[in-house]
């Protein structure tokens, strides 16, 4: 039984990563939240709507990790 329960969890687990993952640039619509959702849009679009809400820590960690676009 509980070999189950904890199968089910690794399968729920491993399918919401893999939708993470390969989410692209839908991200900032699927799992971005207020705080973050400017960066993900200036990062992926060149834009943001209020860029003032931009945390430039996070923005940085997207630049050095991602593989979708070169760095500025």
């Amino acid at each position: 039984m509980y070999s189950a329960a904890y199968l089910l969890m690794g399968i729920a687990a491993l399918s919401y990563s893999t939708r993470i993952t390969f989410s692209g640039q839908q991200l900032p619509y699927r799992y971005g939240d207020d705080r973050l959702r400017s960066n993900y849009e200036l990062f992926y679009y060149s834009r943001s709507i209020n860029k003032a809400g931009v945390n430039g820590l996070a923005l940085e960690v997207l630049e050095r990790y991602s593989r979708t676009r070169a760095t500025r």
